[in-house]
């Protein structure tokens, strides 16, 4: 266990000694391009302070929330996630019922407002590479108690959340920090495939995924080294179709720059597939993996194309080939949830977990709204409409 834990904001992280922390060449290229051109060069929709923990020799960066009239992406507001982000989703999904859009139109405006007038956004996210999944390292060399009582005494007015924090793979980590006083909020539900428990073999959508795989011709992975400029620009056309357009403008707005920064340092793998008859990127996605567990913060793929040419499926197939060959976890994120219900992804909610109890009281009012608001309301909602 390890007790030194020192705090570098993003002008002071030259001080690390790169050499003597995990990953240390990969963490020093990312976050020196987005201390060298700042975060909005690199995601369009976020402009926010940020910094480095060290916890000996492990890194965690964090991000400081900003009340702002700008929407900034879910990843560095809690505002943009738990309102803006939640009325879009309730508005335009069939699934919710009358009532619940009409406290989606309604209450959830007022919600905003009173979060933003008790302080929603005066946090710091801990663990937050601004992508939608953030791996945890090995917590059991963490010394919790210790790591939060610095945080206190560094951001004595905001609370401390740990960001994408689910009950399998990082249970260990939850109830540690459920018993330095923090609260759970549900942020969304996800699906975790584990192939060590043979359940995927028996799925019959797995199985045909498989065959669809092995009889497709003329589209090939390719593991990226490089991007050509035309790779880059499908690629993010892509991303952007998927996610900005057919999602939400609140999902990052990530740039071709990031692109780069991420696959140069190493913080993504990205897979291309490739069409060998004309050359061209019909699918993309980028795998994060650490302490075993393997998730993909980023994809896209060609919406024009077919639908019997099964994109989806065939990148799915490929992100669970290559968690059962190295004998990891899969988070499979959130969404499609009879999609990956069939190939083997059990259900466990992720959340984000507040420290707030060294806030004056209004200030941690909020947290406990909140808190009562998830339980009471989000939870049940979110399983009713994943069936």
């Amino acid at each position: 266990m390890t007790e030194h834990i020192h705090v570098y904001p993003s002008d002071k992280i030259n001080l690390i000694q790169w050499d003597t922390v995990y990953n240390g060449e990969q963490i020093r290229i990312y976050f020196e391009a987005l201390q060298k051109r700042g975060t909005r060069y690199f995601i369009e929709n976020t402009n926010h302070p940020w910094g480095l923990l060290q916890i000996g020799k492990h890194i965690l960066p964090y991000t400081e929330g900003k009340r702002s009239t700008e929407k900034y992406t879910y990843l560095a507001s809690m505002l943009s996630q738990y309102f803006d982000y939640t009325q879009e989703e309730v508005l335009k999904n069939d699934k919710y019922n009358k009532n619940q859009k009409r406290l989606a139109r309604f209450i959830l405006p007022i919600g905003r407002w009173l979060g933003a007038i008790m302080g929603m956004e005066n946090v710091i996210f801990v663990n937050n590479y601004l992508i939608s999944t953030n791996l945890y390292p090995c917590t059991k060399e963490f010394r919790i108690p210790l790591l939060i009582k610095k945080l206190k005494e560094h951001f004595p007015s905001k609370a401390i959340i740990f960001r994408s924090v689910n009950a399998l793979s990082d249970a260990l980590l939850l109830e540690q920090l459920q018993q330095e006083g923090g609260t759970a909020l549900v942020c969304r539900q996800l699906y975790m495939m584990d192939p060590a428990t043979g359940k995927y073999k028996k799925k019959r959508p797995y199985v045909m995924d498989k065959k669809l795989s092995e009889k497709t011709m003329g589209l090939v992975w390719k593991k990226a080294a490089t991007f050509s400029e035309e790779e880059r620009k499908t690629a993010i056309e892509q991303y952007r179709s998927l996610y900005l357009k057919k999602y939400s403008a609140l999902n990052p707005h990530y740039t071709e720059a990031f692109l780069d920064i991420a696959l140069q340092s190493g913080l993504l793998e990205y897979y291309l597939l490739m069409d060998e008859n004309d050359g061209q990127v019909r699918a993309v996605q980028a795998v994060a993996c650490r302490n075993r567990i393997v998730t993909t913060p980023f994809i896209g793929y060609d919406l024009n194309s077919p639908k019997s040419m099964g994109l989806y499926r065939l990148m799915n197939h490929q992100l669970m080939q290559l968690t059962i060959d190295n004998n990891y976890i899969l988070n499979m994120s959130s969404g499609a949830a009879k999609f990956k219900k069939q190939r083997g992804g059990l259900p466990y909610f992720e959340y984000h977990v507040v420290i707030h109890g060294h806030l004056g009281r209004l200030r941690q009012l909020v947290w406990k709204i909140l808190h009562y608001c998830s339980e009471k309301w989000v939870k049940p909602a979110m399983q009713s409409i994943e069936v």
